[in-house]
């Protein structure tokens, strides 16, 4: 990927008789658990800088994987990006409600007792509404459920849950 993109350098190395081209690669590191892998390339301020923090995307692509965080550290920085999404998908009826959390995929949960609000986002047709149908239907089995659609459309009949 590093080749292709054009992220290297080419030095030359001369001898008596001839010269030799060297790639010289940026510092890229990964790191993978069973849930997620942690990408971490350079962002000094050198050459690939503005490459490097716009890559998350590509990753995504990549590794068909869900970008998760993004941590900086002097001259560097570690993205986290969720792996093997598509085998982590639940079944609706597998949405539980469990000590402030609702499962939404294995490996993945909302904390609704620590960050209360959730912003779903995506393009027409996308799923954002049969989404929400599934966190809500696990809510509604442990509490009240306060639904704001300021559209007035697809979750208007649900407000009295």
């Amino acid at each position: 990927m590093l080749k292709s993109s054009g992220l290297f350098e080419k030095k030359e190395q001369k001898n008596a008789d001839r010269t030799k081209e060297k790639l010289i690669f940026p510092k890229v590191y990964y790191r993978n658990t069973k849930e997620i892998l942690y990408l971490t390339v350079p962002t000094d301020g050198m050459n690939w800088h503005d490459h490097f923090q716009k890559i998350a995307k590509t990753f995504e692509e990549m590794y068909i994987a869900d970008f998760m965080d993004e941590q900086k550290e002097m001259g560097f920085t570690t993205y986290s990006l969720m792996i093997d999404v598509i085998s982590k998908r639940i079944n609706s009826s597998d949405c539980m409600v469990t000590n402030g959390q609702v499962k939404l995929m294995d490996g993945g949960v909302w904390d609704y007792a620590e960050v209360p609000h959730m912003l779903v986002v995506g393009g027409t047709d996308g799923g954002k509404t049969y989404f929400l149908l599934t966190p809500i239907q696990a809510l509604i089995k442990d509490g009240t459920v306060d639904i704001c659609d300021p559209k007035e459309a697809d979750l208007k009949d649900l407000h009295d849950l």
